[in-house]
């Protein structure tokens, strides 16, 4: 895979990556030889219910008051996606995920984006990246660490 360091402004999201050392991290977009750019995949907001938002409660709640107030049963996401060579993980979404209400409330939520391997073991992705080989049958599951409200797009 192409060691590069490149900026997708728009996103404000940054893949940085040196040869041998990995310091890429799961809020960082992943990128093939085969692709110039990095891209973020849409989803929505109740894509996100049994993975992520279930785990908190109070995230729940805030959610369900900021549909309420947009009048929307659910709202478009954004999140960076997997490409190639992840063959199984092919165009998944991995943290952090963000999401528009309405003009001046958008919700991103951050989160560890964990590799569940076939024998159930669960490590962080960025180690998953750091294995010589990738085994199949791999999955991702997250783990809710915060969130944040803001009138801006982030």
């Amino acid at each position: 895979m192409s060691r590069l360091i490149h900026s997708f402004t728009s996103y404000k999201f940054a893949v940085i990556s040196l040869m041998g050392v990995s310091a890429f991290s799961a809020s960082a977009f992943l990128m093939s030889t085969a692709h110039a750019e990095p891209s973020a995949g849409s989803l929505a907001l109740s894509d996100l219910n049994t993975t992520l938002i279930n785990q908190s409660p109070a995230l729940q709640q805030e959610i369900k008051q900021a549909l309420k107030a947009v009048k929307k049963d659910d709202v478009g996401c954004f999140a960076p996606v997997i490409y190639r060579p992840f063959y199984e993980l092919n165009r998944a979404r991995i943290a952090p995920f963000t999401c528009y209400f309405a003009n001046n409330k958008y919700l991103t939520i951050q989160a560890n984006t964990l590799a569940k391997l076939p024998d159930g073991k669960m490590i962080p992705f960025e180690q998953f990246l750091d294995r010589k080989t990738l085994p199949q049958g791999v999955s991702l599951e997250f783990e809710l660490t915060s969130w944040k409200w803001t009138r801006a797009r982030p």
